[in-house]
């Protein structure tokens, strides 16, 4: 699967620069099943929070890189995922995943990008979906401590988010 995903080194260097600027873990996610596997992670030199590894595999419904991936679906797409995480989900869960994907949809229209933050109380970030040519759907995230990441900063990176996969558009329809 990564052999193909020449978007990686693509985004990369690009994906770098950012995580050593604000400091922080910058991720490239993919959908597995009823999870999100990283695809492509890159860390600042600064002392790093989040250990996962290319290969690891997350929730979908509560972290940002899933919401993120949420976001870029169709909405036929994105309720029939919603249903199938319901029904694998403990019943008692279900209810506060579902309204942190629905807050989370609702800033995606609003903002353009998600926040995570409901999978570990000590962690959270912000993702927006990166959508390839045939409608493969990724997700780009940077994550870090909460304790670092006050809304108003996740919402400054959201906006550098943006413009890192305007920049990864480009490059791959230009073929630069």
């Amino acid at each position: 699967v990564l052999a193909r995903l020449g978007m990686r080194q693509l985004a990369r260097p690009l994906m770098q620069a950012l995580a050593e600027q604000e400091g922080l873990t910058v991720s490239m996610g993919m959908r597995d099943g009823a999870h999100m596997i990283f695809v492509e992670r890159v860390r600042s030199s600064a002392p790093v929070v989040l250990q996962q590894d290319i290969g690891t595999r997350i929730p979908i419904a509560t972290t940002a890189l899933g919401r993120g991936y949420l976001a870029g679906l169709a909405e036929a797409e994105r309720n029939a995922l919603l249903e199938e995480l319901r029904a694998t989900s403990a019943a008692r869960d279900w209810p506060a995943m579902r309204k942190g994907v629905e807050r989370e949809m609702e800033r995606n229209r609003r903002k353009g990008y998600c926040f995570g933050g409901d999978w570990d109380a000590a962690l959270t970030g912000v993702a927006l979906p990166l959508v390839l040519p045939g409608r493969t759907v990724l997700s780009l995230s940077c994550a870090g401590a909460r304790a670092q990441l006050p809304e108003t900063r996740l919402a400054a990176i959201g906006e550098r988010l943006k413009d890192l996969v305007r920049r990864i558009s480009l490059a791959q329809q230009t073929g630069l």
